[in-house]
């Protein structure tokens, strides 16, 4: 925890240069078991991305983009800890915000403790702030996402300072049923790009891509 900190670590200093009068926003949204072969925005044949296709002349889409592994906890440690490989000289993205100024949120849809929880939490104890909006594990009924929006409007319209905000998403984890409101339930049927038969295999995969359209 101390590595982690936010005071303690081997954290290089910063330069950037301050805009009078201008305040700057920068948010990472953290997903969860959501590939990009399921998703519109890379081809998928299914319109389960249809505000991000709207507006995808604005955005860089990685065609490219890859998990660095196979499960989340080292997932996350690898891509939001700077030089892994190198202990003495390990710090987070929310220690690097920190010492270039930022006022850091951690907002969260994951529970705080658990097997599959408490390191990723030990990264966000860095942030200057920290919220978490969910008790439960990700096989259970958990609260939906868009309970981050609230949280994160408060911030926008309360701080003036420069601001790095972190909304980390429960996402798409199973069970995937549990992750949309009813009346996202639009892809019923045989879904396309599936080798398998069978009515149990059909409902898993259209409650993926349901949970990705949510």
């Amino acid at each position: 925890t101390q590595e982690l900190s936010g005071e303690i670590g081997r954290v290089p200093k910063i330069r950037r240069k301050f805009k009078p009068g201008k305040q700057e926003i920068h948010v990472l949204v953290i997903g969860e078991s959501t590939t990009r072969h399921r998703m519109g925005l890379y081809g998928y044949s299914r319109e389960n991305n249809p505000m991000l296709k709207s507006i995808q002349d604005q955005l860089y889409i990685n065609e490219n983009a890859i998990s660095p592994h196979t499960y989340t906890i080292e997932s996350l440690s690898q891509t939001l800890i700077l030089d892994k490989n190198d202990p003495e000289e390990q710090f987070s993205i929310i220690q690097m915000m920190n010492a270039a100024r930022f006022e850091t949120y951690w907002i969260s849809n994951q529970k705080p403790v658990g097997v599959f929880d408490s390191f990723i939490t030990t990264i966000a104890a860095a942030a200057d702030n920290q919220k978490f909006l969910n008790i439960s594990g990700f096989h259970a009924q958990t609260p939906y996402d868009e309970v981050l929006i609230p949280q994160f409007k408060k911030i926008l319209e309360s701080n003036q300072s420069d601001l790095f905000i972190v909304l980390h998403l429960m996402g798409t984890h199973s069970s995937y049923y549990r992750r949309y409101p009813k009346e996202f339930a639009k892809f019923t049927g045989k879904p396309p790009l599936t080798g398998y038969k069978g009515k149990g295999v059909y409902e898993m995969v259209n409650e993926y891509d349901n949970a990705i359209l949510y």
